[in-house]
């Protein structure tokens, strides 16, 4: 029988600064995501944000 962990899934999505938003609130949102350790950031052009993580102790 074979099982699936969800653990083993990643997720990922893609984020925008919104254009009414200051660029400092954008860099501490960031850095807020980032120091929580839950989801890795990696920053790209035009003010967007690529966000991954996995899920961790679940199981289907």
């Amino acid at each position: 029988m074979a099982t699936t962990t969800l653990a083993n899934q990643d997720y990922h999505l893609v984020i925008q600064r919104l254009p009414g938003e200051s660029k400092q609130e954008w860099q501490r949102t960031l850095e807020e995501i980032e120091a929580h350790g839950h989801a890795t950031v990696t920053r790209l052009p035009n003010d967007c944000a690529g966000l991954r993580w996995e899920l961790q102790g679940a199981a289907a």
